[in-house]
């Protein structure tokens, strides 16, 4: 695990990527607590740091998951024009 995750120049490459990933989709859901899921929300109402709750949400994430809402919510699209 460690040469083949921790060590290797291809995960390593990718490392400063996912940081900012990570750091964007913070920022979008510490200023869109609606688009948190129930629990997260809950978690807040009942008391829970906002900062607390985001970083749950997102730590709860897998890669291929968070990797689907960054592109959902920051990577453009083409228009459809019919």
């Amino acid at each position: 695990m460690f040469e083949q995750v921790y060590t290797n120049p291809i995960a390593k490459a990718q490392e400063e990527k996912a940081e900012k990933l990570v750091e964007r989709l913070y920022r979008y859901y510490e200023e869109h607590l609606v688009e948190m899921p129930a629990l997260q929300q809950k978690m807040i109402e009942e008391g829970t740091p906002v900062q607390t709750a985001v970083c749950d949400y997102i730590s709860s994430m897998s890669d291929r998951f968070a990797i689907k809402k960054f592109n959902e919510l920051f990577v453009p699209r083409t228009w459809d024009v019919i």
